[in-house]
Parts: structure tokens; sequence; C-alpha cells
């Protein structure tokens, strides 16, 4: 039969990559805070004319998690995220993974009825934003990380244990066949990609990644 022919030969098939699919890798935010001890003045993240060291990164992320902690965000929560690309993108992202809370990404340019289905659909808990794209989202709990004050949250990391098949974050699909569903993306299934992705381009210290995707 077909199916009993080798298409590959011997030597072949000893040059096939072998893949790890355990969910062994460390999450990301704590990937990252592991970082910011070993290269804390190391530039972290480039936004334009700013730029963000680990250190700094690190301490801004768990002030906002600590913050959000204190104002009723709880792990396995789902928190919305509508910001233009900026640092605050980053921070926030890497805040509600402290939490053990999930993010949902919400594309400023979506019609409002699209981004109030996935808020309702999702069942988000709190909505990360900014003071311009306030009246774009429909009435529902809004943080304001330009207008809220969280600078004076404990920098530290919040003590909480995450589980890798536990959600990182929710991502909807386009909808062109009907309503857009949400998938759900663990910490391990992440943290595996991520690291997938940086050995297959062999990614060394001093590369630059462009931020382009959800």
């Amino acid at each position: 039969p077909l199916r009993e022919l080798e298409m590959l030969s011997n030597e072949e098939s000893l040059q096939q990559p072998v893949f790890d699919f355990t969910y062994n890798h460390m999450a990301i935010h704590d990937a990252i805070s592991l970082q910011a001890q070993a290269t804390p003045q190391a530039v972290a993240l480039i936004a334009g004319d700013d730029e963000l060291s680990y250190q700094e990164l690190e301490t801004r992320s768990n002030q906002l998690a600590q913050h959000l902690l204190g104002n009723g965000v709880k792990p396995g929560n789902i928190v919305g995220l509508c910001l233009y690309r900026s640092p605050e993108l980053i921070i926030a992202t890497l805040a509600i993974l402290k939490c053990g809370a999930a993010y949902l990404p919400l594309d400023p340019d979506y019609p409002s009825q699209r981004l109030a289905y996935m808020l309702q659909d999702a069942g988000v808990a709190l909505v990360l934003t900014q003071q311009n794209l306030r009246e774009r989202l429909p009435e529902s709990h809004c943080f304001c990380l330009d207008s809220e004050d969280w600078a004076g949250a404990s920098y530290l990391p919040p003590a909480i244990t995450i589980d890798p098949q536990q959600t990182a974050y929710l991502i909807y699909t386009s909808g062109s066949t009907g309503q857009p569903k949400g998938v759900a993306v663990s910490h391990g299934a992440l943290a595996m990609h991520c690291r997938a992705v940086a050995e297959l381009y062999g990614m060394q210290p001093d590369d630059r990644c462009l931020h382009f995707a959800s």
C-alpha cells in the first residue's frame, strides 16, 4: 500500500528536526523578569523615541499588576486591552499576565459593535485603555492608563503561581463565516511558541524584533 512507502531515506530522516512539544518552558513574564535581573540596564523596548530598560519594564509592569490586583482583578479573569501601540501596551500585557489573568486584544479600529460583542462574549472584567479611546468602547469598567495614578503601587512582582495550562490570552477569529469566535492560548503554548521562534531565527541579545502581531 502507498501508506507503507518511505518518503525519506534513512539519512534524510536523521536530519529532521526534533521538536519539544511539552509545556516545560518558563512563562513569558517570568522569563522577562529573569532577564531584568541579569541585564537591568539593557534596552528592552523601543517605541519611536522612547526606550525602556528591562528594569523599567519590570518595575512598571509589576506596579500596574499590583494596582490591578488591589482593584479587584483576580487570576482567571479576562482583561481587555484597547490601546494604540506604545510602551504602555507592552507594560499592560505583562501586568495582566503577572496577575494570573488573561488578556484580550481589542483593535481600536474595530467597529464599536464588534468590540461590544467580543467584550460580552469573553466576559471581560475590565478594559485597559487610554482616554482618547474611551468613547470607542461600550459602557464597561474601563481603566485609562494615561489618567489613573498607579505609579505609587508596589514594584514587587505579585506572588502568583501560573499553571502552564492556564489561559494567557484570548484571540478572536475574523468572523468572516459568522460571529467571531474566541480562541484561548495557554501560558505553556505561548512560551513554547516564543522559544521556537527565537531558536528558528537564531535570535541573539543584540537582535531587534518588530512587534506587529496582536
